[in-house]
């Protein structure tokens, strides 16, 4: 019988643990994020600080309170830092995968054969922009990587204008990150319902 949807093969083990491993990494990091940005950072632990200063009938200069918070806040971006570096390792991953994976389970070899088979196979279409969609995924992962490591490696860097420029691009590409899994988490579950039962368990097991 001849397959239908010759593009949608069982994935293998080493792009199984990159998607998890990316997943697990990417939620880690936005771990960080809301903790170093929403609940530990420097000006709302050092307010907290200050009023419980103030309670205790002790007067802290201005910006005292800000630097006694900040060991609390450091951590967690080192953290963030750390995971970034993984993260990146994981993206290099994906490139040497698309070089040393089989044909069939290459990005490249699923969009040429789609865009054979668009004319004639309207599932076909569908499936080659949802391709389309990996491809801006691993760009915006590129950005992120990129504007991390730099960010990394720039931290004494006294050009300010600069500095906030990149990290306002990488808050942004972080920000369309989320974006994505939310919309990839929806058609999953979408198409686990209607188009592809069982695409989940054919991430994990490889059948």
């Amino acid at each position: 019988m001849q397959n239908s949807r010759p593009w949608q093969l069982p994935y293998s083990r080493l792009l199984r643990f990159w998607h998890w491993a990316t997943f697990l990494v990417v939620l880690l990091l936005l771990f960080t994020v809301f903790t170093g940005k929403y609940f530990v950072d420097s000006d709302s632990t050092g307010r907290l600080l200050q009023a419980e200063a103030k309670q205790q009938g002790i007067v802290l200069a201005p910006g005292v309170a800000q630097r006694l918070a900040h060991p609390i806040e450091e951590p967690v971006w080192e953290l963030h830092t750390v995971l970034g570096y993984v993260l990146t390792g994981l993206f290099l991953l994906r490139i040497v995968a698309e070089f040393t994976e089989r044909s069939p389970q290459r990005l490249s070899t699923r969009i040429r054969l789609l865009l054979t088979l668009r004319g004639s196979n309207p599932e076909a279409r569908r499936t080659l922009r949802v391709q389309y969609i990996y491809v801006l995924f691993y760009a915006l992962l590129a950005g992120i990587a990129g504007t991390g490591l730099w960010l990394a490696f720039n931290e004494d860097n006294r050009d300010f204008a600069q500095v906030h420029d990149v990290k306002e691009w990488h808050e942004k590409g972080f920000w369309a990150l989320l974006l994505f899994i939310a919309i990839h988490l929806a058609g999953v579950l979408r198409a686990e319902r209607r188009a592809r039962p069982g695409v989940v368990s054919s991430m994990i097991n490889g059948k």
